[in-house]
Parts: C-alpha cells; sequence; structure tokens
C-alpha cells in the first residue's frame, strides 16, 4: 500500500540528562497549563502530559542516556532518575499542515503510521 504525505505522522524523542523525569514533566505542566499522570513503578516509571489539543506528551526513563546533574558550577554523576527521555504527542501532517510544511524544512524526521524509528541527537 502506497502512502501519500497526509497519511505520514511525526513524533520526536528528545534523550536528556541533567534534571529528573518528574522535575521535567512539571516543566511541561506549566508550559501547557495542566497536569501529569504518573504510572509505572520504581524502575519504569512514565509521566504522561496532555497539552492544549490532548495530545499526550510523555516523560521516562531512558538507560541509554548517562545520568549527570550539577553541583554549583560542577557536573556530577547522578541516580537513574537523571536518564530521561521527553517523547512527543504523535503530529499527523494532514491536521497540521502549515506546522508540517515548515517542519519539512528543518532536519527532523517522520515515521509512517505502524512504523518506530528514532534519532539521537547528540
Amino acid at each position: 500500500m502506497h502512502e501519500g504525505l497526509s497519511d505520514l505522522t511525526f513524533g520526536v524523542e528528545v534523550e536528556f540528562s541533567g534534571i529528573t523525569c518528574e522535575r521535567a514533566a512539571q516543566v511541561l505542566v506549566e508550559v501547557f497549563d495542566t497536569t501529569f499522570a504518573r504510572f509505572g513503578g520504581w524502575d519504569n516509571e512514565e509521566f504522561h502530559i496532555p497539552d492544549p489539543q490532548d495530545r499526550i506528551w510523555k516523560v521516562e526513563k531512558d538507560g541509554s542516556v548517562d545520568a549527570v546533574r550539577k553541583e554549583g558550577k560542577t557536573v556530577v554523576l547522578a541516580t537513574d532518575n537523571y536518564k530521561c527521555e521527553l517523547v512527543s504527542a504523535v503530529h499527523c501532517i494532514a491536521l497540521h499542515h502549515q506546522a508540517s510544511a515548515e517542519f519539512l524544512a528543518t532536519d527532523a524526521f517522520f515515521i509512517p503510521k505502524n512504523t518506530t524509528k528514532t534519532m539521537r541527537i547528540t
């Protein structure tokens, strides 16, 4: 089956450290003026944050991240709570044509439906 541009969706994963996953969720809550839901347990906790369009953004632990934090001006090793990944809400090009046209001009990636692809930004 051939997929056209209007059938494509995209999402972004951003891996980071320096703040805890819970603090990252709180930042999104402040930006979106909303709240978060916490799922999972000690080792697999994730936070779901709805944006104003009721799309869900997630913050979760990512094992591939080196956990660090700052103490004053020094970067030091940190606990696993500092191994974070932000997963954006999935966007459909057909629903966000203007934003998508601008997005196409960047170095971002697109994910056809029913597939996954990740990009590590270093």
